[in-house]
């Protein structure tokens, strides 16, 4: 059986049993894959990833990977709603510049862990979430925050998203890191945004991992 062990941000609850949707079950059937989620909880950016390479280095450590097992990283929605605006705007580089300071950063500290000799998978970002948005820890984009940047837009972030996983895929597929595109699965198709009544909170996506098993065909 494959193990696919999920490391990152808070969104790596959506590979917990723990999150899945209140009324939905476990499939009758003994699964192929089972997911565990490992991240420490501390919010990581995919910007600044290698800034942990003890913390990443030591969950690594208390894993007995097999073969077959994989590790996902699950980085990138905190870079969105917080730094790419804000080091766009406080170094004066286009937008897209930014974004890909972060997609170079994110790819170089992954692909290390690659090198190790673990099978190692970028997960692209979820979508953002609706403005206002519903979750508490973020109220509002019309209020400044002096990290998140001046004037930042659910447009903003949107397209944020979109450049960041079209890079990321990009370049994970140059670097010969797998790229797990969960988007489009997630995303509201008009809107851009996340789809409010999958996640536990607005932001939060519930468990997704019998999705991802039937959609990309895991364990055959």
């Amino acid at each position: 059986m494959k193990t696919i062990y999920a490391f990152g941000d808070s969104h790596t609850c959506m590979f917990s049993e723990v999150y899945r949707k209140p009324g939905t079950s476990k499939p009758d059937v003994i699964p192929k894959v089972v997911f565990v989620d490992k991240s420490c909880g501390a919010p990581m950016t995919a910007y600044s990833l290698d800034q942990y390479d003890d913390q990443i280095k030591k969950v690594l450590s208390s894993i007995n990977f097999e073969l077959e097992d994989e590790l996902w990283f699950v980085l990138g929605e905190i870079d969105v709603r917080f730094h790419v605006f804000y080091h766009h705007q406080r170094l004066e580089i286009t937008l897209d510049e930014s974004i890909e300071n972060v997609v170079n950063k994110y790819i170089t500290y992954t692909k290390t862990i690659k090198d190790l000799g673990y099978n190692t998978h970028i997960v692209s970002v979820v979508p953002p979430q609706p403005n206002p948005s519903p979750h508490f820890y973020d109220p509002s984009y019309q209020i400044l925050n002096p990290i998140r940047g001046e004037g930042i837009t659910v447009e903003d972030r949107v397209y944020i998203t979109r450049k960041l996983n079209e890079l990321l895929e990009q370049k994970s597929l140059k670097n010969e890191i797998g790229f797990v595109n969960v988007y489009p699965y997630l995303v509201d198709p008009v809107t851009g945004c996340n789809i409010p009544e999958m996640t536990k909170d607005g932001m939060h996506y519930y468990y997704i991992g019998d999705m991802l098993i039937d959609k990309f065909h895991l364990g055959d």
